[in-house]
């Protein structure tokens, strides 16, 4: 779909998205085809391309699978040559984690419901705290400019509020 300057595509991550699949070369062909008035290309898929979660995890967990990781690289190439900047967002992870790799920013958003998978944070991490993180996401597009927040859930029965733990902005090219 294609609203003002904002290229939103969803991916089936339970097709063969793998190099030559149909939907591998339905991306390609949409990246041959970007509208020129388009800034922001946010690509939303269940599988993550990163994640610091493991499928060995005691709790559970789920790591980022081949194919995923495959198409993290032809977005990252991708984003090299192109005049739109990229956004992935994914799930399946019961976790927030967000990444940025060769320009393309990664968001894992499955902070709801489901119990939370530990995720082994780093401290260079952009998002680094501990612990399960119930969550939900907004963006907002203002011309040339993306804003993302994400808002945790926090505090205690009754007393719950949700509050930015993690926001950025990306300037379009």
């Amino acid at each position: 779909m294609h609203y003002g300057n904002v290229l939103l595509l969803t991916l089936d991550s339970e097709s063969d998205d793998k190099p030559g699949s149909p939907q591998w070369n339905w991306i390609v062909s949409e990246f041959d085809n970007v509208p020129a008035d388009v800034q922001f290309i946010i690509f939303s898929m269940h599988h993550p391309p990163y994640t610091r979660s493991t499928d060995h995890l005691f709790f559970g967990g789920h790591a980022a699978r081949e194919s995923e990781q495959h198409l993290a690289e032809l977005f990252e190439s991708q984003q090299k040559q192109l005049h739109a900047r990229i956004i992935v967002i994914a799930g399946h992870v019961h976790n927030y984690e967000r990444y940025e790799h060769n320009g393309v920013m990664y968001i894992v958003s499955g902070g709801g419901g489901a119990t939370p998978y530990t995720v082994q944070r780093h401290p260079d991490d952009f998002y680094n705290q501990p612990g399960p993180t119930y969550h939900y996401c907004r963006i907002t597009v203002d011309h040339d400019k993306l804003n993302f927040e994400m808002f945790k859930l926090e505090g205690n029965n009754p007393q719950f509020s949700f509050n930015v733990r993690d926001s950025f902005q990306i300037s379009a090219k």
